[in-house]
């Protein structure tokens, strides 16, 4: 199942911009990596998928949403992370980015978490 996260990197590097989004693809990169890899590593099941959408509404913001086989809550670190840990810094580092971060579960399959990134000018709005 990892070998998911570097294919939707891939894929979003493809993608977007044929979707009409013109901002820093770096930061789209890491927003949907981030998010992809969260939903590996923390709520991945043998035998269960994980899936992601995006689009770019007319403003050209970005939305980008995980789905995983997990209700549980997708949280910031309470305390602050050490620079050398290896996790525990995804969401963060998304919402430093500009991004904000929403998730809903349906209470029996799983749940969503959706990054919203406007565009450079702060536009575009959350669909």
């Amino acid at each position: 199942m990892r070998v998911a996260v570097p294919e939707v990197r891939r894929t979003a590097r493809r993608v977007l911009p044929q979707l009409g989004f013109d901002g820093d693809p770096w930061v789209a990169e890491v927003i949907v990596t981030e998010l992809m890899t969260n939903a590996v590593l923390h709520a991945g099941e043998v035998g269960k998928s994980c899936t992601v959408r995006w689009e770019v509404d007319a403003a050209g913001g970005l939305l980008v949403g995980v789905t995983d086989c997990s209700s549980g809550e997708p949280r910031l670190p309470a305390v602050p992370v050490p620079t050398d840990a290896e996790c525990g810094r995804g969401l963060s580092l998304v919402e430093a980015l500009g991004a904000h971060v929403t998730w809903e579960t349906d209470g029996k399959r799983g749940k969503c978490v959706r990054a919203f990134l406007p565009n450079e000018g702060g536009r575009g709005h959350e669909g």
